[in-house]
């Protein structure tokens, strides 16, 4: 069973702050207290909830960022097969292991005017460039690499 602690609450709260006030937040923590988990849930529910929403999903390496997209997957899976439909997100057009788009597709195989529309993208961003300029309503960014001899993550 989870434990929820103080701190956790908190920072729920204060990214539903920023969220409404459309200003950013950042985080510097130790490693090994559930961050991930957070983070996943934080780019799993706009995908489920609100339709073309666009996550991006970021970190240093690719054995940063394949744990956190794997929990993300994990937690879409479980919401397509466990919640008797209610919050399926079928990804006909894309679904790949970096990228999921909530589409259907047409008989012609053109996408349905109807789809959701909402997407996650796992981006390695090992360099700033490959993040820039990309437009995202959410954009984590953990597991930063080093930055004055210390790693940074979320």
């Amino acid at each position: 069973f989870p434990i929820f602690f103080t701190y956790q609450y908190e920072y729920f709260h204060y990214l539903e702050m920023c969220e409404l006030l459309k200003k950013d937040s950042g985080l510097l923590k130790s490693r090994g207290i559930g961050f991930s988990e957070i983070g996943a849930v934080l780019c799993a529910r706009p995908f489920i909830t609100t339709k073309f929403f666009r996550v991006v999903a970021s970190a240093y390496s690719e054995r940063h960022l394949k744990p956190l997209l794997s929990k993300i997957w994990t937690q879409l899976s479980y919401l397509n097969s466990e919640t008797d439909g209610a919050f399926k997100r079928v990804t006909m057009m894309i679904n790949t292991n970096l990228h999921k788009r909530a589409s259907k597709k047409n008989k012609d195989g053109t996408e349905a005017t109807d789809s959701h529309g909402s997407e996650i993208e796992g981006i390695i961003a090992d360099s700033p460039e490959k993040i820039r300029g990309d437009r995202t309503e959410r954009l984590l960014i953990g597991q930063t690499g080093l930055i004055a001899g210390s790693s940074l993550s979320f």
